[in-house]
């Protein structure tokens, strides 16, 4: 999913400037901590909904994912809702680096 492979690049650059700051956490600004709180609790939220509603057996020996169908068109608007929320994080904390308020 690219909108994952995005913000792991993001995050990797919030790390570098954690520790360009003496790698001390408590010195991230008030609003990158709470868009990296949402990024965490977002990315739970999705791997739950691959986890434990789409992915329910796995094709042996080819590590093949099987998915129902039907399970699919259930889930596929939250699976969108959820990589737009990823997205608009991804955004914002980018934002929040670039502006120098991290």
């Amino acid at each position: 999913m690219r909108e994952v492979s995005d913000l792991q690049l993001v995050l990797e650059e919030v790390n570098d400037v954690v520790r360009a700051q003496g790698g001390r956490e408590d010195r991230i600004s008030p609003h990158l901590a709470a868009l990296l709180h949402k990024a965490r609790t977002t990315l739970l939220r999705l791997d739950k909904v691959i986890h434990y509603r789409l992915v329910k057996t796995q094709v042996a020996g080819c590590g093949k994912v099987k998915v129902a169908p039907l399970v699919w068109m259930r889930e596929k608007s939250n699976v969108k809702q959820l990589q737009e929320e990823l997205r608009d994080i991804r955004l914002n904390i980018t934002m929040s680096l670039v502006t120098g308020t991290a």
